[in-house]
């Protein structure tokens, strides 16, 4: 059985009195341990996809399909519960704490999960040292560069052993070296632990290591390749 589903999704924006047809009819069925990058033009729907997916936003017609729940169906803590467990985001803004230090970034959706105090502190230091901020874990947001918060980022999504980590540009603010050892590690929790991925980029590198690549553009599926592994 697929892992997401999504049937005849559409997406629609009001502009004023103008309608933006963000997404147009997508269907799209992940498998679990896929390892995908949806790639297209700014303004393709790339986000908008992943948004839905990760239960973010609403569609405006059509079905998605997470774990076999409808999520349209879920009541909000319900939906809640299942973002928090099943789903690990990597935010192109980081969406980091600013109070809080790298650590503690990283623990905080453990805190969330009521996981233990000492095990999540060692899940977190262990994950930033994987990450190669072993040297950082004390200081805050506005002590670190823009890669350095992206891997924080990468971090907490990973740390808590989601079904499914959805990434929105996770290479984006990184020099070609950094995000390569990312997405090595991440290809390795793929291959060892069938962990999905689901990217957004227009990152060739990206492309490169997925072994799916879907194409959008304006809106509408125009390409979707599996490579061999």
């Amino acid at each position: 059985m697929a892992l997401i589903e999504v049937h005849a999704a559409t997406k629609d924006y009001w502009d004023g009195k103008t309608v933006v047809h963000a997404l147009q009819g997508i269907d799209l069925a992940v498998e679990p341990g896929e390892f995908i990058a949806i790639a297209g033009p700014s303004g393709s729907g790339k986000t908008t996809l992943l948004n839905l997916v990760g239960g973010l936003d609403d569609v405006t017609y059509g079905q998605l399909i997470l774990g076999g729940q409808d999520l349209a169906t879920l009541r909000p803590n319900t939906l809640s519960q299942l973002r928090l467990y099943d789903i690990g985001f990597i935010f192109q803004a980081y969406n980091l704490i600013p109070v809080l230090n790298a650590e503690e970034n990283v623990a905080f959706t453990m805190l969330l999960q009521e996981v233990p105090v000492h095990e999540r502190k060692r899940r977190a230091i262990d994950m930033l040292q994987r990450v190669g901020l072993g040297d950082v874990i004390h200081r805050k947001p506005a002590a670190l560069s823009g890669g350095q918060q992206q891997r924080v980022a990468v971090a907490r999504a990973i740390v808590t052993h989601p079904k499914v980590v959805l990434a929105d540009e996770p290479t984006a603010n990184l020099d070609s070296e950094t995000g390569a050892r990312l997405l090595e590690m991440m290809k390795q929790l793929n291959e060892e632990e069938q962990k999905t991925f689901i990217f957004s980029t227009y990152d060739p590198m990206v492309m490169e290591y997925a072994q799916r690549l879907v194409l959008l553009k304006d809106g509408c599926i125009i390409s979707d390749e599996k490579r061999a592994s």
